[in-house]
């Protein structure tokens, strides 16, 4: 067994080391960057986590700043981006009609869209989407391009919802036909719609859609060349790789990483 002292001395020695790294890293300036709201893997908003958040979290870091998120529905943030102190917009694209400068893709989304099995729907292409009802992910018509724009708009309901567990709920209910959006979100809602609705009902999804790239939007093109810099050494040192493997590895078991 050591000496006390010796023991002590090493507990103030870690002490102090957390205190200065703490210090060091209050005294990085502050990057202001919207999220969307709740939507595990990608974002998980009680733990301020995700696959999403995790990669800017780091590729901020990297950039000698410190990440201050706020969280917000796809909509209302597109409104904060253009009127409030905002530095960067996370999970965008070009087609939001947004201007600023455009990081490189730094994330995928696979959008499908799912029905009931027992209604006997077949989606061939994204036209097929005119003749049902549809609920979409905010601002699907900015992402999924205009054949979908053209398709949803002869739709005989479209609506587009915040937060996505009101997709599974209204899918599950009867109340809409289709709905789009990410598979794995889909899959992780079903376990806070199931107290309401029958996830257990067979479902058919079909990937009419190619996967999404998103981007994060910022005032700054000096902030964003730093952003993809950091984007570049995230994947270089192999670090990338193990954020998508700690989120999208945990899909199997529907749970989200704490």
């Amino acid at each position: 067994m050591e000496p006390p002292t010796l023991s002590i001395r090493r507990t103030l020695l870690l002490l102090a080391g957390l205190l200065l790294a703490g210090i060091a890293h209050a005294d990085r300036p502050v990057l202001k960057v919207l999220f969307g709201v709740h939507k595990p893997p990608y974002i998980h908003e009680p733990n301020r986590s995700g696959l999403d958040y995790e990669i800017v979290n780091q590729a901020v870091q990297l950039m000698g700043y410190q990440l201050q998120a706020d969280f917000t529905p796809p909509a209302r943030g597109v409104l904060l981006f253009k009127n409030a102190d905002i530095d960067a917009l996370a999970t965008m694209r070009e087609s939001s009609g947004l201007e600023g400068a455009y990081s490189d893709a730094y994330i995928s989304y696979q959008n499908v869209a799912t029905v009931l099995a027992k209604r006997g729907i077949v989606l061939n292409n994204i036209e097929d989407l005119a003749g049902y009802s549809v609920a979409a992910f905010q601002n699907a018509k900015l992402n999924l391009g205009e054949r979908y724009r053209n398709a949803v708009d002869k739709s005989p309901s479209y609506q587009e919802v915040s937060p996505q567990v009101i997709q599974n709920k209204l899918l599950y209910s009867g109340r809409v036909d289709v709905v789009i959006g990410d598979r794995l979100i889909f899959r992780y809602f079903n376990q806070e719609a199931a107290s309401l609705v029958d996830v257990k009902q067979p479902i058919q999804q079909f990937a009419l859609f190619p996967p999404t790239e998103y981007k994060v939007l910022f005032r700054d093109p000096a902030m964003r060349d730093r952003f993809n810099n950091a984007l570049r050494a995230l994947k270089a040192r192999g670090t990338y790789r193990e954020i998508e493997q700690k989120y999208l590895d945990n899909q199997s078991s529907g749970t989200a990483p704490q």
